[in-house]
C-alpha cells in the first residue's frame, strides 16, 4: 500500500511538471500587465526624448532656461496623458 501511494505521488508530480512545461510563457502574462508595460514604455521614451530636447534647447540659447523647463514639463504631461490613455 505504501508503495502504491509513492507511485501515485510520483505520477502526479510528473503530470504537474509536464503540464506546467507545456504552457507557453505568453499564457502567464495578463492583458493588464501588457498594457501597463506599454504605458511605462511610453513614459520612459518620453522622458528620454524630452531630456534630449531640453539639453538642445539650453545649448542653443533659443530660449531662457525657464522656458526650456516649461516646454519639458508640458511634453512630459502630454506623455503621461498618452500613457493613461493606453493604460485605461
Amino acid at each position: 500500500m505504501n508503495l502504491n501511494f509513492v507511485n501515485l505521488m510520483r505520477a502526479t508530480l510528473a503530470g504537474i511538471v509536464l503540464f506546467s512545461v507545456s504552457i507557453p510563457p505568453e499564457a502567464y502574462a495578463t492583458e493588464r500587465g501588457k498594457t501597463r508595460q506599454a504605458s511605462r514604455d511610453v513614459r520612459q521614451t518620453g522622458r528620454e526624448d524630452e531630456r534630449t530636447a531640453k539639453d538642445e534647447c539650453r545649448k542653443g540659447d533659443e530660449q531662457s532656461n525657464a522656458n526650456c523647463r516649461r516646454d519639458k514639463r508640458d511634453a512630459k504631461q502630454e506623455n503621461r496623458e498618452e500613457a493613461r490613455d493606453i493604460k485605461y
